[in-house]
Formats: structure tokens, sequence, C-alpha cells
């Protein structure tokens, strides 16, 4: 809930300070789609002089998704709730919905590369409090690299597997 508030706050400081750049929020879940439009209603309620920015771009409207629903979608920015993260009890679990799951690498990618301007990751951690294990899932893997990137702006090749293909 905390994130899904922080998000609603940024997407009106977004639509305050940058109304001619298009914006999608990408959650990893649908519960925190859920929480996220929550959020963004009391906000609309709160600021009504905002909302009609909101709405301006007919070609690319506003809009929250999950991970799962954003494939050929695109904005000039694009906002990520992670929705997982520490507990109350300040354990981190290394569960993150479908990038669990087999292909999950494939469901971050587009993700990330949705945004055409700028991508912003709201977590409550970061990628060197994921302790990863021999099994962990790829896409969980390729999570913590993207993370490194986010926090450093520097790409950490050697995290990836290495490629047969010269042009890779």
């Amino acid at each position: 809930p905390k994130e899904a508030q922080r998000i609603a706050r940024e997407i009106w400081a977004h639509y305050r300070d940058h109304p001619h750049l298009s914006l999608a929020v990408a959650t990893f879940s649908v519960r925190q789609k859920e929480a996220v439009e929550a959020e963004v209603m009391k906000q609309r309620r709160r600021h009504p002089e905002l909302t009609a920015k909101m709405v301006a771009n007919k070609n690319e409207p506003f809009m929250v998704r999950n991970l799962e629903n954003l494939q050929g979608d695109e904005r000039d920015v694009i906002m990520v709730s992670m929705g997982y993260g520490f507990d109350s009890e300040g354990r981190l679990s290394l569960s993150f919905g479908p990038l669990n799951r087999d292909g999950g690498e494939r469901r971050l990618n587009v993700l990330m590369t949705r945004a055409r301007h700028s991508c912003m990751i709201f977590s409550n951690f970061r990628a060197s409090d994921m302790r990863l294990k021999p099994d962990t899932p790829a896409g969980v893997r390729h999570l913590q690299t993207f993370l490194q990137y986010a926090e450093s702006k520097r790409m950490f090749l050697e995290d990836f597997e290495p490629s047969d293909d010269p042009l890779v």
C-alpha cells in the first residue's frame, strides 16, 4: 500500500511537471495493480485540475497494467511497481510472481523495454538484498541484474550467459 501511495504521488508530479510525456504504471501483480488504481482514484479526487492532463493524450492514455498485460504497449515514461519486498518482519522472499515461472526473464524484458524516455522503479529493496541460489529462476536473476543497473547505471555483463552468436 505504501508503494502504491508513493506511485500515485509521483504520477501527479509527472503530470504537473511533464504533461507532454505519456505515462504508464506497470505492476508485478494484479493485486498491486488494484492498489495503485485505488490510490490514483484518491489523488484524482484531491487534484481534479490534474485529471484533465491525465486524459489529454488520446493516442497514449494513462494506464496501469500488470506485467502479464503490458505486451505491445509503450509510453514515454514507465513507472514500475514491484509490490514485492521486505515483509513486516524484515524478510525478503524471492517470490516475484510471473518472474519465477518459466519465461519470467522474457516478461521482465517486455516490461523494461516499454519506456521510450525513462523508467522509474519503485521498490523497498536493492539488488544487493537479493540472496540468489544456484536454482533461482532466470527471471529473478535478471531482475537482480536490472536493479544493479538501475542503481548504478552500469551493466554487469558477467551476469549474463555467454552466447554462441557473435552478434549478441
